[in-house]
């Protein structure tokens, strides 16, 4: 018994390291989600049509300076009621929240 409680606190560094890896993981898969449930009711209330949609991490446009980590942000090909075609860059989610716990969305047209 003693050698299986040896074993365990060993092991309980590694448990704490995966568990934190997972929680990240699970975080921005949930930012990413919301991200794209936001911009798609942001879609449909300015009726709007998404071509294309590229998530950005490094080159993150006129956001490069005015965004955390933890907001999403796009870049959108996007079409409207007249088939004029417009590209965008969307930001999701607050400053401090982030996107996995804000549906603040802030859209910027070229």
């Amino acid at each position: 018994m003693l050698e299986f409680s040896l074993i365990l606190t060993k092991l309980l560094p590694l448990w704490a390291i995966l568990g934190i890896i997972l929680v990240i993981i699970l975080l921005h898969i949930k930012q990413t989600q919301r991200a794209k449930v936001n911009l798609e009711i942001w879609l449909n209330n300015n009726q709007f049509r998404l071509i294309s949609i590229e998530r950005r991490y490094l080159r993150r446009g006129p956001y490069m300076w005015k965004s955390s980590k933890a907001q999403v942000i796009f870049r959108i090909y996007l079409t409207n009621n007249e088939d004029e075609e417009k590209i965008a860059w969307v930001k999701c989610g607050s400053y401090f929240k982030g996107a996995a716990f804000s549906d603040d969305l802030d859209v910027i047209f070229d």
